[in-house]
């Protein structure tokens, strides 16, 4: 078999950039060898199969867990014994986002953010989309992925391909720090990058689980951004989505209304959270009044505390979303999952999105993001408008500007 090319420089350039001194040159020639002589697999699913899978770890930031990654069968946790505990030498976002009881944060920069003109909304700052979950992690069902010249619309061959009106291009060069990841950072809707990038899809529609380029330095992005302000010609208002009902495509509803069962145990916690949040919903079958009350509620010091260190809580036999529920102590992925979850339940498609919060920005042109600001939020789906995130996660953490109300839509 002969492995991808583009996978084993990604792999090596991740490898030497993170530890040099650690990972010999030596090494990496056997680990390939060893690696072409698999099974051979079709040139379809070659991409997949050497795909980065996340590994639960010690370390993690205030916010989202940051992940080591190893490559499934051909190499080892790259660490350091420290104290008795492995020291992570790379942030990645895996095909699997493990949902674990603790993190501590880092101040370390992790990418820096240079914008081709004056920025003055705050950006979330997206890298994974997962839509499978499996009680306590999500994952991303990637089926196959493609390639994008540098230049050419990142997302025109897929669901996830912009129709809608009111947005505006941004363009800004993002230069690494400890987020060394081949993983394309963007906020919103990813439009084109200077460089080669694949783009690995779920399912047969291709809703875009994320996009990665080979090499590890400084690359320039120009993302389509939803206006902001009180612009109701162009912009998005609370009422518009409140308006968009709930036609939703067959591939949305296929992909992101899946709950497993024993997420949500009749009778539990879970479920009375959700009836709870609609008992106090102004219209409980509308999708936008169900999701804004859900992220009031969640962030509420009153009905939930934000801990970064949940260990303690007797929770090995229960999902993620009925532990949250009932002991109502998380971070995060407990908010963001619950929320996702609880919304799939009521029929609102929902998915879990990996990235970075918005960092400090300089002069409005130049933005610091720190590694302790990796995050998880929500993404809810709206006919004719598409994915709009939601941060539900309390404790100040969240970064989300409301929406203007606008005028009522007829």
């Amino acid at each position: 078999m002969t492995m991808d090319r583009f996978a084993e420089d990604r792999i090596r350039s991740w490898l030497l950039s993170i530890a040099p001194d650690r990972v010999p040159d030596h090494v990496l020639p056997a680990t390939f060898d060893r690696t072409r002589r698999l099974p051979q697999i079709s040139r379809r699913r070659r991409w997949a199969s050497v795909s980065m899978r996340s590994v639960p770890i010690v370390f993690a930031t205030g916010a989202l867990a940051v992940v080591v990654v190893v490559v499934s069968g051909i190499l080892g946790s790259v660490g350091d014994q420290a104290g008795g505990a492995d020291r992570t030498l790379g942030v990645q976002f895996g095909n699997t986002a493990q949902i674990s009881g603790q993190w501590t944060s880092s101040p370390d920069v992790a990418f820096s953010v240079q914008f081709a003109s004056p920025e003055d909304d705050n950006l979330y700052w997206r890298a994974a989309v997962y839509d499978d979950f499996d009680q306590t992690a999500w994952r991303q069902s990637v089926t196959a992925g493609f390639d994008v010249a540098p230049g050419d619309d990142v997302l025109s061959n897929t669901a996830d391909a912009i129709t809608e009106a009111g947005r505006r291009p941004v363009t800004f060069t993002v230069f690494p720090g400890e987020f060394r990841g081949s993983t394309i950072l963007s906020p919103q809707a990813l439009s084109q990058v200077d460089t080669t990038v694949r783009v690995s899809y779920l399912d047969e529609a291709r809703f875009v689980a994320n996009v990665d380029r080979s090499g590890d330095g400084p690359y320039t992005v120009t993302a389509l951004v939803r206006e902001s302000g009180d612009d109701e010609a162009s912009g998005i208002t609370s009422n518009k989505l409140r308006a968009a009902g709930t036609s939703y495509p067959t591939e949305i509803t296929r992909q992101y209304l899946q709950v497993p069962e024993g997420a949500i145990p009749e009778g539990g916690a879970a479920d009375q959270l959700l009836a709870d949040v609609l008992a106090v919903t102004p219209d409980p079958d509308n999708p936008y009044d169900v999701a804004s009350t859900m992220v009031d509620y969640l962030q509420s010091s009153t009905n939930f505390t934000y801990d970064t260190d949940i260990r303690s809580l007797p929770c090995e036999a229960l999902s993620t979303v009925e532990c949250f529920a009932q002991f109502r102590h998380g971070y995060c992925q407990q908010y963001t999952t619950t929320m996702a979850i609880l919304l799939r339940q009521q029929g609102i498609p929902a998915r879990f999105v990996a990235g970075f919060l918005p960092g400090t920005r300089d002069a409005r042109l130049n933005e610091t993001v720190r590694v302790s600001a990796a995050h998880a939020w929500v993404e809810v789906y709206f006919p004719g408008y598409g994915w709009v995130e939601f941060d539900p996660t309390g404790g100040g953490i969240a970064a989300t500007a409301p929406l203007p109300t606008g005028e009522p839509v007829p």
